[in-house]
């Protein structure tokens, strides 16, 4: 049997190519995938834009050609015995006809960070699916393929029966979001951290900031002001829970400050999240806090060089600086019960823009490039 896939040959070129599905192993699985997501990460590769983990044990470079995709849900073809014991996360049987959710990151269990510090992906010798190369086995490593065959390594999150696919391809990025419960650990009355009440800014709305305007306001935030250079990106946040929206195309950094300070009695915001990938909008972010703030960075996964700053800034006015490259494992379940409950309140299938079949898949990235777009989104079975 063969797959069709979208493959990333080179920055730039995608082609869709057939791969022969290797034979089931005893502790694998094999997933006919339903939607997978282009995410910026996948954005970055298309334009030869791949360090990642830079710094770290972990640091590689994306590795052409590969299968991306690693915002994936699809539905179990076929399971080994072993597979059907071990590979989902939470501990439950799974079997064929089960809809599930890949989740991307694939540890080597044997390293420190592993053993220390595990369910959270720091491992020396990480790896994930939709970035690994098409030679390697089993080849079916990403999502934007009509199936992905599951290394023994892999976790799987068994969705519940009524959930939808359109939330099992979005929920990764809701799981990253779990950096703003990482803030709440911070809280106390010395005024660090992120309590019920606060204010927060948001700078770039794509699908991961606009995640975090969603869970911020879950999480009690009291005004959320969203910062983007893409109008549609911005009227999509307003609908979703923003307070107050800033467009960097039509406003200066000052006018930005003046704004959110005006906002807050003179303060600025307790929190801001980055999520532009964008270095340089670092120093003006930190600009934005408050005395005793907490900037998070979630959005630079992907090393775009050094931006110049003064550590006194931080200092004088006592910031916290948080980085978050991924998010935890054991967030998929609570993520997903959050998602189903409050989906009437935000329909966050409204947030794929488009869908593509395979066949298109130079379209698909070329179009997932624009502003005027929040979520590209494969279906592998689209014509």
């Amino acid at each position: 049997m063969k797959s069709k896939a979208a493959v990333m040959v080179s920055p730039y070129k995608m082609e869709t190519m057939e791969i022969e599905v290797p034979k089931l192993e005893k502790d694998c699985a094999l997933i006919r995938i339903e939607l997978s997501g282009i995410c910026g990460t996948d954005k970055h590769s298309f334009k030869g834009e791949n360090k990642q983990y830079g710094g770290t044990a972990g640091e590689f470079f994306s590795q052409y050609p590969f299968i991306g995709g690693h915002e994936t849900v699809g539905i179990i073809e076929e399971i080994g015995p072993e597979g059907a014991k071990n590979l989902e996360f939470y501990g439950k049987t799974l079997k064929p006809g089960d809809r599930v959710v890949v989740i991307p990151d694939l540890y080597c269990n044997n390293c420190y960070y592993c053993r220390q510090m595990p369910f959270y992906p720091w491992c020396d010798h990480i790896q994930g699916h939709g970035n690994i190369s098409l030679k390697e086995w089993p080849y079916l490593n990403g999502g934007w393929s009509q199936y992905l065959y599951t290394r023994p390594n892999t976790d799987l999150f068994l969705m519940p029966e009524d959930a939808s696919p359109e939330v099992g391809s979005l929920i990764e990025i809701f799981v990253v979001a779990y950096a703003l419960d990482k803030v709440k650990e911070f809280y106390n009355f010395a005024g660090e951290g992120l309590g019920f009440g606060d204010n927060l800014a948001v700078y770039g709305v794509g699908a991961l900031g606009l995640a975090h305007v969603i869970k911020a306001r879950l999480l009690g935030v009291d005004k959320i002001i969203a910062i983007d250079r893409s109008q549609f990106r911005l009227d999509l946040a307003k609908r979703f829970g923003a307070d107050i929206t800033l467009n960097v195309n039509n406003t200066t950094a000052e006018e930005r400050l003046e704004t959110i300070r005006s906002a807050t009695e003179g303060h600025g915001v307790d929190v801001v999240v980055g999520a532009t990938g964008d270095p340089s909008t670092f120093n003006e972010s930190l600009d934005l806090l408050r005395k005793v703030g907490t900037y998070i960075e979630v959005g630079q996964f992907v090393d775009l060089g050094e931006v110049k700053i003064n550590p006194h800034k931080i200092l004088s006015r006592n910031l916290r600086v948080v980085g978050v490259s991924d998010h935890p494992t054991f967030g998929y379940d609570a993520t997903c019960r959050m998602l189903e409950r409050f989906k009437n309140l935000y329909p966050i299938q409204e947030m794929i823009t488009k869908r593509f079949g395979l066949e298109h898949a130079q379209q698909a990235l070329e179009r997932a490039l624009a502003d005027d777009v929040m979520k590209i989104t494969f279906d592998p079975w689209k014509d």
